[in-house]
């Protein structure tokens, strides 16, 4: 194993409970490889959450996919950060490039496609998105979080009912 692998390990264990650590270990990660796939999307993920600054991320994500377009996590790294942006055009380009290269492992991307459904209120579309994504998905701690998600996008799901000549909203359960 190398040095930057187990700096990059280092990090990822100690993400994001002690970011001390993650930073220390980026730093030493990357000035042994400044390429380093895992640990430039791990500082993606740094600067997108912790740090609030989208730009970067997005800059080290795009190297990452740049560099290495096997590294499949950048991908959902940035494409999950684009849904929370609401670039909405450009998540579904980067989600479908990434469904269409990675034959395996389908369903995080999946997933990307059922949580912009959801943001864009689709939640009937969500929910198929995320059967469909569970019927992709090759473990059981995967197929629980798709089962949870479909159960919190049920409970949001409301559809109007009018009685009379008002329009109300009642709870799907």
């Amino acid at each position: 194993m190398h040095t930057d692998d187990t700096y990059y390990l280092k990090a990822l264990d100690n993400y994001p409970y002690n970011l001390e650590e993650v930073i220390e270990s980026l730093q030493y990660g990357l000035s042994s490889n400044p390429e380093h796939a895992g640990l430039l999307t791990l500082q993606g993920k740094l600067y997108a959450n912790e740090l609030q600054q989208p730009e970067l991320a997005i800059e080290t994500f795009s190297t990452v996919i740049v560099n290495d377009p096997s590294f499949k996590q950048a991908y959902y790294e940035l494409g999950l950060l684009f849904l929370n942006q609401r670039k909405m055009k450009r998540a579904d380009k980067l989600i479908q490039l990434a469904i269409q290269q990675f034959g395996s492992d389908q369903a995080k991307f999946i997933y990307l496609k059922a949580y912009q459904a959801e943001i864009e209120k689709q939640y009937d579309k969500a929910i198929e998105l995320l059967e469909l994504a569970k019927m992709n998905c090759y473990n059981e701690s995967s197929q629980e979080f798709y089962d949870n998600e479909i159960q919190r996008i049920n409970k949001k799901n409301i559809k109007p009912m009018t009685i009379g000549r008002f329009k109300i909203l009642y709870e799907l359960k």
